[in-house]
Formats: C-alpha cells, structure tokens, sequence
C-alpha cells in the first residue's frame, strides 16, 4: 500500500501540474509492486477532493485529528496499468 498526498500550491494549480506529479507517483508504485493507492485530504479542502475523486479515488473514512476534519480516500480500482 502507497499513500499519496498531492499538493500544489494555489498559484500554480489548474496547469496539471497535480495530474502529472500524481502520474509519476502511479508510475513508481508500479515499479514497487504495491497493490493499493491512497490519498488523504483536509475535509475543508474542496479543491483537493474533487481533485482525488476526479482521479479515481473513494472515499473510505473521515475522522478528525485534533479538530482537525480529513478524509481518507482509495484509488477505486487498486493499481492503474498505463
């Protein structure tokens, strides 16, 4: 299992630079053989769970750490071939 956490900051988002960064790391994690892509996003983070949800990825949990809202998301259909 691999977790993901894609941030880009606000000024150089919308130029997928996410989408590519994101690829690369599915690159890698199917060079290491994992079988499970995850990602964790701030609950007040609208951008980055559309973002998630955009590339595959379920919600699977939310909690909160500290007063802190996150939900844990997993790639839907495990590792993606390229």
């Amino acid at each position: 299992m691999v977790t993901v956490i894609v941030r880009i900051l606000s000024e150089h988002r919308r130029h997928g630079l996410g989408s590519e960064y994101l690829q690369a790391v599915m690159n890698q994690t199917r060079a290491s053989r994992a079988e499970q892509i995850n990602t964790v996003v701030l609950a007040a983070n609208v951008d980055g769970l559309a973002f998630a949800i955009r590339h595959g990825f379920v919600e699977t949990e939310r909690y909160e750490v500290a007063g802190v809202a996150f939900i844990d998301l997993t790639l839907q259909d495990g590792v993606p071939e390229r």
